[in-house]
């Protein structure tokens, strides 16, 4: 009796064990889409785009399969959730989102305000909180269509790295959608994302009275010079007020943007000569310390004070430029303060005087003043961030200048 009580206990367990799995779902039955894009709509509010990741036919392990192709699939739709039943019901796979690395929102639907999209995306369980947000200032959808990956094999790995190059130019930031929902319904900060586009044949803007140690860096996306088969272009800041966008910020301008809110990392930056009235010095720019903000209320107004702290390696000299001499280093680190204090306070100005939004969070620095969350939002920060002064020093200092001796 006791052997047949096991044995049958033996079965029983193994039926229920293979049961419990009767509805799992494999790589088979999923198409992962890699981005969102969402339009305007023209005959439904919205016109939503999925790009899904193909698998290779060279593997069938859904353990090492990759992903080395993509294509993009439209629907015009009421919402979000909507556009992904419809197109459920169009493809073979059910739709999964939890491999989306990126959300491009086109401006034309931005300026009008984007909210309601960013809550349901937030209210999504697939969709990750660290999905970056891009405003393309092209249509989503075309911006989706000329993402093709060159130097990746993974479709999903490409927009991690295109967007990790902020970390070695500085020429824009990481926006995630947990980001961006904080700002957007907190008190001390509006939201900021990435500025996309698609490079252009010609580049669409006007450099005729942009000094040139200052062309570089004055470019936004789909403004570049660049020639490349990679379509994609990220470079600037989409600034906000509320959920409406108000505004684009430049290359310079959005490493500024950066320094102020301690993501800074390095990034190559050219200040003008001291020595010569048309030459231009590269500077290898790193960060030397946090930045330290005090923010207080003078006469009703912000009075934000700003030190930030810089080294630098120069990576290019003039003729006959001796870097030993102590004069020459000292006159250079002058020069480049100026040059960077200048630029520092024409970004905090246009972020408040223009855009009235305070994108780099100040006013997390002044709420710690208050005691109540009643006399913060009497305060009422947001509106007070236009009306504020900036003060601004910067200790900078050039090392390893003996490397470069005068011929």
């Amino acid at each position: 009796m006791i052997k047949h009580f096991i044995v049958l206990s033996f079965f029983v367990i193994i039926l229920f064990s293979i049961t419990g799995c009767y509805d799992a779902r494999g790589l088979e039955t999923l198409s992962y889409a890699v981005a969102i894009g969402i339009d305007k709509g023209n005959d439904n509010l919205l016109r939503l785009s999925l790009q899904f990741a193909a698998p290779s036919s060279g593997s069938n392990n859904s353990s090492t399969q990759q992903f080395t192709d993509t294509t993009v699939t439209t629907v015009e739709c009421s919402t979000i959730n909507s556009g992904i039943n419809l197109i459920n019901s169009y493809i073979s796979k059910q739709v999964n989102l939890s491999h989306a690395k990126i959300i491009v929102i086109s401006e034309s639907l931005a300026i009008e305000g984007i909210s309601e999209y960013i809550s349901s995306l937030i209210n999504n369980i697939e969709v990750r909180p660290d999905c970056n947000i891009i405003i393309s200032r092209c249509n989503a959808e075309d911006f989706l269509n000329n993402s093709k990956p060159r130097l990746e094999t993974l479709s999903a790995r490409y927009y991690e790295h295109v967007l990790n190059s902020s970390k070695y130019t500085g020429y824009t930031t990481t926006t995630t959608l947990s980001d961006f929902y904080i700002s957007l319904n907190g008190s001390t900060s509006h939201p900021v994302a990435i500025l996309g586009d698609i490079n252009p044949s010609s580049p669409h803007t006007s450099t005729d009275n942009v000094p040139y140690v200052d062309l570089d860096s004055s470019y936004k996306a789909g403004e570049t010079p660049i020639k490349n088969s990679t379509n994609l272009e990220n470079m600037g800041l989409a600034v906000f007020h509320g959920d409406k966008l108000v505004g684009e910020l430049n290359a310079i301008e959005s490493l500024f943007h950066l320094i102020c809110t301690n993501e800074f990392d390095s990034s190559v930056i050219s200040v003008p000569s001291p020595f010569n009235q048309n030459g231009i010095i590269d500077l290898s720019l790193h960060e030397n310390g946090k930045t330290n903000v005090d923010v207080s209320i003078l006469n009703g107004s912000p009075y934000i004070n700003i030190h930030v702290s810089l080294l630098a390696y120069v990576l290019s000299m003039e003729d006959n430029l001796d870097l030993t001499n102590e004069k020459n280093i000292s006159a250079l680190e002058d020069n480049a303060i100026s040059y960077i204090k200048e630029n520092l306070l024409d970004y905090l100005y246009r972020t408040s005087n223009e855009f009235h939004s305070d994108i780099a969070d100040f006013g997390k620095y002044e709420l710690k003043d208050y005691l109540t969350i009643e006399d913060w939002e009497k305060l009422d920060w947001l509106s007070l961030y236009a009306n504020s002064t900036f003060h601004v020093e910067v200790s900078f200092e050039i090392k390893s200048p003996y490397l470069l001796i005068k011929n």
